[in-house]
């Protein structure tokens, strides 16, 4: 379903590479959506992807209008700015399966959305690259500022912002179906409240069949030892919004639990979504033990978190 967000070739220029199946006869790819239809009968329908209206979104973004809907095809968008879209009212952006938008600054958001009404983003995967090690991200993914009625609808979020969807001085926030993870601070940051799980309670924010998994949120306060392990993959579980992994080995064969870090290198998205192909294969890991604060418990945990996974071939 979220597809695109974890390759290693990434666009140029934000110019996107021809998705493997290529433009099929001329046609449209997109699906026939109701919404789409409406939205397009009171403004233009405009198409980002070589050949067509716009090359990128970055182009196209700032000549939206009141009403527009906008298609972005299959391929990886890459700039170093923020995608910013400014005081426009009902419009929609949808992307075709395989569209990624990718930030490589770690100063800005993937997407700011400002001064805006009824606007709904839907079938994007969105993320910042992957910061060395001595780096942080302070983007956020999706920005929203002084806007009302915005839809997030079937978006894979994630790449290290340090937020993943930001909200400030908004009303009528949606998320809906979104797969939010591997943010540095918060999965979700809505008018100064900080959110690690769905959450009805929030005046002013609806959110509905999101997955929320392995974000920030938890705060080091001494690293007490570091090193590689090899043991046998036992499984996962998810505590609370955070993705806990088990091994098996050592003396007496004891199952070591490990929290993953929110910044782990390494494929461990596969590991979550096909835990069963991994169980009892032998995985190599970096840890680190440390002595960490979970909001919104007020004490300090003593826990080992993996910071890099090699799988097996």
């Amino acid at each position: 379903m979220f597809a695109g967000i974890y390759r290693n070739t990434f666009m140029e220029n934000s110019t996107p590479k021809e998705s493997p199946a290529g433009r099929r006869n001329g046609m449209s790819r997109f699906p026939a959506v109701p919404f789409l239809a409406v939205a397009a009968a009171f403004g233009r329908t405009i198409q980002i992807g070589d050949g067509l209206d716009y090359r990128s979104p970055m182009e196209a973004l700032p000549e939206v209008e009141d009403g527009d809907t906008v298609l972005v095809t299959a391929g990886v968008y890459e700039s170093d700015l923020s995608l910013e879209l400014w005081g426009v009212r009902n419009v929609v952006l949808i992307a075709e399966e395989g569209a990624s938008l990718v930030c490589t600054s770690m100063l800005n958001n993937v997407m700011w959305i400002v001064n805006c009404d009824s606007v709904t983003v839907s079938g994007f995967a969105a993320a910042h690259i992957q910061p060395s090690e001595d780096e942080r991200c302070y983007g956020n993914v999706f920005a929203l500022d002084s806007s009302d009625g915005i839809t997030i609808r079937n978006c894979d979020i994630s790449g290290c912002g340090a937020i993943g969807v930001y909200a400030f001085n908004c009303g009528d926030v949606f998320l809906e179906d979104n797969f939010i993870h591997g943010n540095t601070l918060w999965a979700v940051h809505f008018e100064g409240q900080g959110l690690m799980q769905e959450d009805s309670l929030v005046p002013g924010l609806t959110m509905e069949g999101n997955t929320l998994l392995n974000n920030g949120g938890r705060f080091y306060d001494t690293e007490l030892a570091s090193g590689i392990s090899t043991a046998r993959f036992a499984g996962i579980a998810d505590e609370d919004g955070y993705m806990v992994l088990e091994f098996r080995g050592g003396p007496h064969d004891r199952i070591r639990v490990c929290y993953l870090s929110p910044s782990c290198r390494g494929p461990w998205l596969e590991l979550f979504r096909d835990p069963e192909y991994y169980e009892g294969r032998t995985i190599e890991y970096e840890w680190r033990e440390v002595i960490t604060y979970f909001p919104p418990f007020d004490y300090g945990e003593e826990i080992v978190e993996v910071t890099s996974i090699v799988l097996p071939d």
